[in-house]
């Protein structure tokens, strides 16, 4: 199973298991090799796990090699596939991509979590199993988590969500899986602050593609964003509040800019650009409104 070349990284065959390939950040290697990440037991069978992280569809194992505290995901199947297919996949692609992009945001500055390895385990048919690792990010919550609660509505997050999203498709990445549960929020204690300072990262690339041009895919990515932002049933008023701080961002405005209303002297789009590109997306959202709210309404007769 030979991954992608990708700068950075090296690619081997676990020593002790034919059957395992893996993908790991070279200068993490040894750490790797000393966690055991490269045979089964130390994949499935770990009795050193520290904690678990909620959330997908199975808590992950966190463990601490050498000061650094890492999550192990294993790819898991959801939906009807899932009652006769848990845990094969027919094909490694999807993993190959996911690191080759996750690899590719970082060089483009796109605010994500690294990924320090990617582990394969090839097995009867040439299906795989998978497993990623990555580092654990202290004290973090997803945007969901952010929109859903019933206080101040957090802005400061909402802005750096949408920078966030900006910067991944200026790097022409196409997020097609784009949701509130895969942006991370994350506060950071900065000693020279007195305050927690915010910021946000996005993940799950699996379904991610590089595009090298047109730009409906941006607007794809913001109302599959947005769909998923109407399916946590938030009051209209926080809602719309949340749009308009995320767009702001998006359009390189400033937080800054937004709380003073002082307009931003350096922003790296022109006023004329900034209106063309609200007014494409608005109609691109007028043209998808009825399938995007005949969706909802499905939803929710499902949900009820």
């Amino acid at each position: 199973m030979p991954f992608p070349e990708i700068k950075g990284y090296t690619q081997a065959h676990s020593a002790q298991d034919s059957q395992i390939a893996f993908q790991v950040l070279a200068d993490h290697h040894e750490k790797f090799l000393e966690a055991r990440l490269d045979c089964w037991e130390g994949l499935d069978r770990r009795d050193d796990v520290e904690a678990w992280l909620k959330g997908g569809r199975t808590p992950h194992p966190v463990i601490s090699v050498q000061g650094e505290r890492w999550v192990i995901k294993r790819y898991l199947r959801g939906g009807w596939m899932a009652k006769i297919n848990r845990n094969r996949y027919f094909s490694p692609d999807r993993f190959y991509r996911e690191i080759k992009i996750c690899a590719h945001a970082e060089r483009s500055d796109v605010p994500t979590v690294p990924m320090i390895a990617m582990i394969l385990k090839q097995g009867a048919g040439g299906a795989v199993q998978a497993w990623s690792v990555s580092p654990y990010i202290e004290e973090a919550q997803t945007l969901a988590d952010v929109l859903s609660g019933d206080g101040v509505l957090d802005e400061h997050a909402l802005f750096e969500a949408g920078a966030a999203v900006r910067s991944m498709h200026q790097a022409k990445i196409d997020h097609p899986d784009l949701n509130l549960r895969n942006i991370l929020i994350v506060r950071d204690q900065k000693p020279e602050f007195s305050e927690k300072s915010q910021r946000a990262l996005l993940l799950d690339w699996d379904k991610a593609q590089i595009v090298e041009s047109g730009q409906d895919f941006h607007f794809k990515n913001l109302l599959r964003l947005f769909r998923s932002a109407l399916k946590l049933r938030i009051p209209a008023w926080r809602l719309r509040r949340a749009s308009s701080l995320f767009l702001r961002a998006y359009f390189q405005e400033s937080y800054t800019s937004q709380v003073s209303s002082k307009p931003e002297a350096d922003s790296q789009l022109s006023p004329k650009r900034k209106i063309e590109e609200r007014h494409a997306l608005f109609q691109y959202y007028r043209k998808h409104r009825l399938g995007a709210i005949t969706l909802h309404k499905l939803f929710w007769k499902n949900e009820s």
